[in-house]
């Protein structure tokens, strides 16, 4: 059953959502308190995802010199995102009232795809390069936001729920498995015969094996009775990450590192950013302030044709996204009056508001909103995160230089791992032979002959499985 089908929220579900009762003064200290280990739950999420998938917003250097030295600029355009999503979110566009939004992170192989296929037509050099895809970005937030407002001013949010769910689960699938490749190029360079070389090994295996044992901690029901539950705490994932950020700095100091001419050192060997200059021309202006790559004249708008595959898969991904998350959220909150329409008004504004912004499409992240709310968060707490977060959103270009890169590759190499394990291993459990046969056929159509026809073979497969059962 869809939010719809359950009823629309009454005015007095309204009002207990929206409002609390009033707090007296004595009162408002405590209440501080306790919505404190929320705020930087929240806080720290958000800087842990702009410090991992947020340098992937571009291609990377060695796929055009005209994305090289954007990771300030990358990170900015997506804590953009999350606060355009948060201020949405948060005032009233979803009834969930810790809902955290960012980025939608699914879209990222389709981002760098709309960049490369700009990068064909116009060249490497070109000076028109850059405006151009920060123009793409901003369209595809435009076109997402569309789409959602329209379903949801016309009521047709029960329109997605009649693509299949096995296609959607095999498209996931294959999403992590470009997430998880994409996530190598954080640290690594990009053919496997230098990544796999005794120079890269140490950072291959310092990437890899510490997200495979957070995935595989997370779902292990003996190791969270072992530690008591811890790893179904909501500070899991950030306390873990810290503490392999921890263990670097401790090895490093060890090794008589931590000072100017061994960070030096340590970024050259790919375990720290670096960070020079953007590539963009000198204008005086902060690194933070990506929208002086915007030159609205400079824009080849006919270049566009090119990206059409991935701008379709980007809003479609977009589009599908939100109708599987928030049936799910709203089983996991326990909110069983959600309002898929309401919902669907909601994230139309958001990303119509990053659209506005020049930054990207966004949505409700459904790990992230399940921690912050389980951790007391709701909407004063959310609107602390998004202040904090709009710190970080000036200080971030600070900050980057302490992050080792083995840090933002597990994150994503985990989100990545995850999708693959929730698509191939999970649904293993849980479907017929046959529905698993649709999801391991989609993510192997998606991942060889890529996005736009596997998700068509999928549909292919699916509808030829339907009409076999039904004769």
């Amino acid at each position: 059953m869809s939010g719809d089908q359950i009823g629309e929220p009454t005015k007095s579900r309204r009002r207990i959502i929206f409002c609390r009762k009033r707090i007296r003064a004595r009162d408002v200290p405590a209440k501080i308190a306790e919505g404190v280990p929320s705020v930087i739950l929240g806080v720290l999420l958000n800087a842990l995802d702009a410090a991992s998938t947020g340098l992937l917003v571009f291609p990377s250097a060695q796929e055009g010199p005209a994305f090289a030295n954007l990771q300030v600029e990358a990170m900015s355009l997506y804590i953009m995102s999350t606060i355009t999503s948060q201020l949405a979110m948060t005032l009233g566009g979803s009834l969930f009232p810790g809902a955290l939004g960012s980025m939608l992170i699914e879209i990222l192989p389709f981002l760098r795809g709309i960049a490369s296929d700009i990068q064909g037509v116009l060249g490497e050099e070109s000076p028109k390069l850059l405006p151009t895809v920060l123009a793409a970005y901003s369209l595809t937030s435009i076109l997402v936001g569309v789409c959602f407002l329209g379903l949801g001013l016309f009521r047709l949010g029960w329109l997605v729920g009649y693509l299949p769910h096995t296609v959607l689960t095999g498209v996931i699938g294959a999403i992590g498995i470009s997430l998880f490749e994409l996530s190598l190029q954080l640290t690594l360079p990009p053919t496997a015969s230098e990544m796999i070389s005794k120079e890269h090994m140490p950072l291959l295996i310092a990437s890899v094996l510490p997200a495979a044992f957070l995935v595989i901690s997370l779902r292990l029901k003996s190791l969270a009775k072992l530690t008591g539950g811890f790893t179904e705490h909501a500070m899991y994932v950030p306390a873990f990450v810290f503490t392999v950020a921890g263990i670097f700095w401790v090895v490093v100091a060890a090794q008589g590192k931590a000072n100017a001419e061994g960070m030096e050192d340590l970024a050259s060997q790919g375990w720290l950013f670096s960070l020079t200059a953007s590539s963009s021309p000198a204008t005086g202006s902060a690194s933070w302030n990506y929208w002086r790559l915007f030159d609205f004249s400079m824009v080849q708008w006919s270049a566009l044709n090119a990206a059409t595959q991935n701008i379709v898969l980007l809003v479609v991904i977009g589009v599908v996204n939100l109708p599987v998350f928030i049936p799910a959220m709203a089983m996991m909150l326990d909110e069983p009056q959600y309002s898929m329409n309401w919902e669907l008004i909601g994230h139309g504004i958001s990303n119509l508001l990053a659209g506005a912004t020049g930054s990207l499409p966004n949505l409700v992240v459904l790990a992230n909103s399940r921690l912050f709310t389980f951790a007391g968060g709701g909407r004063p707490e959310a609107l602390a995160v998004t202040g904090f977060t709009c710190v970080l959103f000036f200080t971030s270009k600070h900050l980057l230089p302490y992050v080792p890169t083995i840090l933002a590759s597990i994150l994503v190499l985990f989100l990545g791992l995850d999708l693959i394990t929730e698509a191939l291993w999970t649904s293993a459990h849980e479907l017929l032979w046959s529905e698993w046969a649709i999801v391991l056929g989609t993510v192997l159509a998606c991942t060889f002959i890529g996005f736009l026809p596997g998700f068509a073979m999928g549909l292919v497969i699916a509808l030829a499985l339907m009409i076999k059962m039904l004769s």
